[in-house]
């Protein structure tokens, strides 16, 4: 069992657009379409971080408080940039538990023919299901084709 999400960016924030989720109902997180979540604890605000020149990033990441979700979440400014480099050449975004406990998420920057950052598309498992990566080997191909990854340019 598995979901997936589409969202944007909007200020600091993930703006969910759609959520197909399947069998991760205990863990109670909502993500219906028109949900916000903070962009520097989600891996979708990664990947779509990732892709925005240095300033953008520092300014999105500085418009709102960031607090730990997890003992993993990321808050510190040159922590978080440095994850965004390291996102930004590997051309994915993952989470294991940064935001919610149990869960792993492969996430993934949608592009436009420029090679501009629109949105991005993250799956999510239950990590007792299967590790990290076993669950990059099978999710990460299939996130490539949907997403169409090419490579992207600051915008």
């Amino acid at each position: 069992m598995a979901s997936r999400s589409l969202g944007i960016l909007d200020g600091g924030d993930v703006f969910y657009l759609a959520r197909a989720s399947a069998g991760l109902d205990r863990y109670k997180m909502d993500r219906r379409p028109g949900t916000r979540i903070p962009a520097y604890s989600a891996a979708l605000g990664h990947a779509m971080l990732a892709h925005l020149a240095r300033n953008e990033q520092i300014e999105r990441l500085e418009s709102r408080p960031r607090v730990k979700l997890s003992e993993r979440t990321l808050t510190g400014l040159d922590a978080l940039l440095a994850r965004l480099d390291q996102v930004k050449k590997k051309g994915h975004a993952v989470s294991g538990g940064e935001n919610a406990y149990g869960l792993r998420t492969l996430a993934m920057p949608i592009l436009d023919a420029q090679g501009c950052v629109i949105a991005g598309l993250s799956v999510t498992v239950d990590a007792m299901r299967m590790g990290m990566p076993t669950f990059r080997d099978q999710a990460l191909p299939k996130l490539m084709r949907l997403t169409g990854s090419r490579s992207s340019r600051a915008c």
